[in-house]
């Protein structure tokens, strides 16, 4: 048995799998294992993987099936792994240096624990880093803080995060116990989206021992890519994950005023989604109506007004201060 298994469901990824493989394998903690689930792929992904195997590093192991989706392979990978401790990875994304030794570090520093998460990076095209997924930690109660970045969330907030904070947690940050599946299942692979939502509501309602990661575990290489192609996709998208979290707290008896608010908190993330969709398809009038509606959802959330300031601004001085911080940027990598 080895310590932690990444799991990572392929599909069409040849033009990515590779630098994703290579940030697990540059990982400096050693106890682990890749299981790569192929789900059906006619791309150039299973050359890749057999190149990786033959290389003979041991490291990965590489199961195929027909196209089931993205739950279907999780879940064969879940089952064939061999870790004591569960993360994922997308083929399209990429693990941040020592994001593999805070995994295991949070569940070893808390034994009581049975899920983790933390936070991501997203990289722009300039190579510029910013954080990303802050939203899942903002505003909860942490104790017992352990080496500046592990904490263990109280377990009166169990309820909140499961109201209005299980949208925000990014599946290439999570961290889990494989015993945990055999209590919860697995991702239901009826779900074509929001499965990973699904799946982290019912681990909340079956324990309130989570661990925070203050730390970044995984990065995008570009933001939404997933939903680039029309601003239609993601009001689908969005529109799933509400009625699927809506139809989970009325089995579970949650009162109308609980679901209102996590309905208020969807919507505000929605609203926030589509905005900076739009502002990157050059809809500056549109985005601004976007962020306005996410800013009244949630006044006391001040992360929003960036953005909504970005959209006032004229486009000239826009393009300005872009090619400014680039600059910039540059020259702090040149340095």
């Amino acid at each position: 048995m080895v310590k932690i298994s990444v799991i990572i469901p392929a599909y069409e990824d040849g033009q990515h799998i590779s630098k994703a493989l290579d940030s697990v394998l540059s990982q400096h903690y050693p106890d682990f294992e890749i299981v790569v689930v192929d789900d059906g792929s006619t791309d150039n992904t299973p050359e890749i993987l057999r190149r990786y195997i033959a290389a003979g590093n041991g490291k990965i192991r590489c199961f195929r099936q027909h196209n089931q989706g993205v739950s279907a392979a999780r879940n064969k990978g879940i089952r064939e792994a061999r870790g004591e401790y569960i993360c994922f990875l997308d083929a399209d994304d990429i693990f941040c240096p020592n994001g593999l030794e805070k995994r295991v570090r949070a569940l070893d520093l808390f034994p009581e624990a049975e899920f983790g998460f933390g936070l991501s990076l997203l990289i722009h095209k300039n190579g510029r880093e910013q954080l990303f997924s802050t939203e899942a930690l903002r505003g909860l109660d942490l104790i017992r803080p352990t080496e500046g970045i592990f904490y263990l969330l109280k377990p009166s907030q169990r309820e909140r995060i499961l109201l209005t904070k299980t949208e925000a947690m990014n599946t290439n940050c999570v961290v889990l116990r494989k015993v945990l599946f055999q209590r919860i299942g697995y991702f239901d692979e009826k779900l074509s989206v929001t499965e990973d939502t699904d799946l982290w509501n019912r681990i909340l309602l079956t324990t309130d021992q989570i661990v925070a990661i203050r730390f970044p575990l995984s990065a995008y290489s570009y933001f939404l890519r997933r939903w680039d192609k029309d601003l239609l996709s993601l009001y689908f998208f969005q529109r799933r994950t509400m009625l699927n979290k809506i139809a989970l707290l009325r089995r579970q008896g949650f009162t109308r005023e609980h679901i209102r608010g996590a309905q208020r908190s969807i919507l505000k993330r929605k609203y926030l989604v589509y905005g900076v969709e739009a502002y990157r398809k050059g809809m500056r009038y549109a985005a601004l109506r976007l962020f306005s509606k996410s800013f009244s959802l949630d006044r006391r959330d001040l992360t929003i007004l960036p953005m909504f300031l970005k959209c006032l601004l004229p486009f000239a001085v826009r393009e300005y201060l872009r090619k400014l911080r680039d600059r910039l940027a540059d020259r702090g990598c040149n340095d």
